[in-house]
């Protein structure tokens, strides 16, 4: 069901997420070799491109579908970090950087409207954002002890790896779930509200 997809949508993208802020520290002084000021400069761009990738994302979301959106955006930036964990030259880890934080601010707001979407279709629309908020905090918790447990067992490369695939996963998940645009959510939350009521 929609229901289902995007909580685990929302799963694997808080566990990345997690993951990524985990592994910066440790990226930045075994694979970058560079200070935490060093490290900033390189990476910083990438927040701020980021963020003001958000509001085109909206837009976009609205134009096209929130489903296309997540499956470009989320491949892309799972590519780009894949890179990252490869290639350490400063001037390609700035570009690769924002490249990855312009597709996530791309994304993110595709997984939000799709969340919203499937709430406001539903008949329990709390007990949705509640199952997408738990989801949301369990990928928190669980992307830095996985990142912690790459870092230390194999390296940082590892870590940035298995998060470029956990990018990937999320839009191969879009991918492969019609069900998620928005004329097909509104059609299954109807047929799954009317079989749940009873019949005449």
């Amino acid at each position: 069901t929609g229901t289902a997809t995007i909580g685990l949508i929302i799963l694997v993208e808080a566990t990345s997420l997690g993951a990524l802020a985990a592994s910066l520290g440790a990226y930045g002084r075994d694979a970058l070799r560079v200070s935490y000021a060093g490290q900033a400069v390189l990476l910083a761009p990438a927040a701020i491109v980021g963020v003001l990738c958000i509001l085109v994302g909206g837009a976009i979301t609205d134009l096209v579908g929130a489903r296309r959106v997540m499956t470009l955006a989320f491949a892309v930036a799972g590519a780009a970090v894949l890179t990252l964990s490869r290639w350490t030259d400063p001037e390609f880890v700035m570009v690769a950087a924002c490249l990855a934080g312009a597709a996530f601010g791309m994304g993110a707001p595709a997984v939000a409207a799709t969340m919203v979407q499937v709430a406001s279709a539903a008949e329990a629309p709390g007990t949705i954002i509640g199952w997408s908020l738990t989801a949301e905090g369990l990928g928190r918790t669980v992307g830095p002890v996985l990142a912690s447990v790459l870092i230390a067992t194999a390296q940082v490369d590892a870590a940035m790896a298995a998060i470029g695939l956990l990018f990937i996963a999320v839009a191969a998940i879009a991918l492969s779930s019609p069900g998620l645009d928005r004329a097909r959510v509104s059609q299954l939350s109807r047929a799954e509200n009317g079989s749940a009521s009873p019949s005449a």
